[in-house]
């Protein structure tokens, strides 16, 4: 081209142009554009959640979990909305309740999990159902869950629009692990979300033995089940209140570090405790028919700043066993577990100051497992072979007012599938 001439592009070279632009820039961007579920980055790796029956991903902006559909996932099953009077409108819940994925089909139904640190590590598995009467025929159903080749609960729901949850601690010894759903002719299996959470290594072991959550409890505040943002795990508590006691609390911040309290007890609970009215007074709890080898937790904060001459000293009675004497710091946590009891399906405990303590006891919040003896291989099915030491418990029924608090997007492979026998 001589100087003085123009440059001009032809029509098809400025096609080729903006065509080049744009595959570079899909190019850059390859790894955030494909398989963003399976890539994705969190600062809680290790965790999973699953809303079962929606279509999109989507971010429930009240509690700040993320939650993956699983409809790119899964072959079999159907999307269901529950019905508009189920609907449970309490603004703090989310709307992981709202549909469901049920399974008319075949007779073992499994969610196929893959978190990303893999084996070698204790999880928190939770699973959430609905019934809503999605099909308008007010028969809700009845069926087993398990978790890998280990019966996990049987699960019956109920028509009154009542929420259930069933939670399980088990260590994987492989990378992988299915949590399966199985119709036993009692109506088609359904599930409404399901949950993984990666647990610190010193926190919620017991050896050889998964862990079936009996009650966990938040004790004098409020009257439904709760979830806080600032809980790692999003674990669900229920509330108690003991009779002749009061609630105290504090807006200072806890310091999670000390002690032995790695278990990341939400700052909402640690801020509350329950007291007793009068000094010499016991803060008392009876519950039976629970399963026959069972772990008891307790967790404590002081959050009254005592003066120096002032002291809290704590005695422990669990099941006519005393305890080895606790002594609260301000502005300390403190977790007492796990206390091993082997009864016969009850716990009973009083928690009272010490001869030497110049203030009466306190109590944060407390949590009971029932131990449960698994096969070693989770993932080597085999159909109705499974050993538990003791029968496995629901969690208590959760009120339909509740508020569901968590984390941001988890990486994982999750893969539902159906076996059809």
């Amino acid at each position: 081209m001589s100087a003085g001439e123009t440059l001009v592009f032809k029509p098809w070279a400025w096609a080729v142009f903006i065509l080049a632009v744009l595959m570079a820039g899909l190019w850059a961007g390859h790894d955030k554009l494909v398989e963003p579920r399976k890539l994705a980055t969190t600062d809680r790796p290790g965790s999973i959640s699953i809303d079962c029956g929606v279509n999109e991903d989507y971010m429930d902006e009240q509690s700040g979990i993320h939650y993956e559909s699983d409809s790119e996932f899964v072959t079999a099953g159907l999307n269901n909305v529950v019905s508009p009077q189920y609907i449970l409108d309490n603004p703090q819940l989310g709307p992981m309740l709202k549909t469901l994925r049920s399974f008319p089909e075949g007779n073992k139904s499994c969610y196929h999990l893959k978190p990303e640190q893999g084996k070698g590590h204790h999880y928190m598995f939770r699973a959430f159902f609905l019934y809503g009467n999605y099909d308008g025929l007010q028969q809700p159903p009845t069926f087993d869950l398990y978790l890998g080749v280990n019966f996990w609960a049987n699960v019956k729901l109920d028509i009154d629009g009542t929420s259930w949850d069933y939670e399980i601690i088990q260590f994987l010894s492989t990378d992988t692990i299915d949590v399966c759903l199985v119709n036993n002719d009692s109506g088609i299996p359904i599930i409404s979300g399901l949950e993984l959470r990666l647990l610190k290594d010193s926190i919620y072991q017991i050896e050889s033995k998964a862990l079936l959550l009996q009650f966990r409890y938040d004790v004098m505040r409020g009257y439904y089940w709760s979830r806080y943002k600032d809980d790692v795990y999003d674990r669900p508590w229920d509330h108690f209140t003991f009779s002749k006691a009061r609630l105290i609390q504090t807006r200072a911040n806890m310091d999670i570090q000390v002690n032995n309290s790695n278990y990341g007890i939400p700052m909402e609970i640690l801020g509350t405790a329950a007291q007793p009215l009068n000094h010499w007074d016991s803060l008392k709890y009876s519950q039976h028919n629970l399963g026959w080898d069972l772990y008891v937790y307790f967790h404590f904060a002081e959050i009254v700043n005592t003066t120096e001459d002032q002291r809290r000293e704590i005695s422990i009675t669990l099941n006519d066993v005393k305890l080895t004497p606790i002594t609260l710091e301000y502005l300390k946590t403190l977790s007492v577990g796990p206390q091993n009891i082997s009864s016969d399906g009850f716990v009973n405990f009083s928690i009272n100051a010490t001869a030497e303590s110049t203030l009466p006891p306190l109590l944060n919040a407390f949590e009971v497992y029932a131990a449960a003896s698994f096969l070693e291989s989770p993932t080597y099915l085999v159909d109705g072979t499974y050993t538990v030491s003791n029968p496995p418990r629901e969690s208590a029924a959760r009120a339909s007012s509740a508020q569901f608090n968590g984390e941001f997007l988890r990486p994982f492979s999750c893969l539902p599938f159906q076996l059809l026998l």
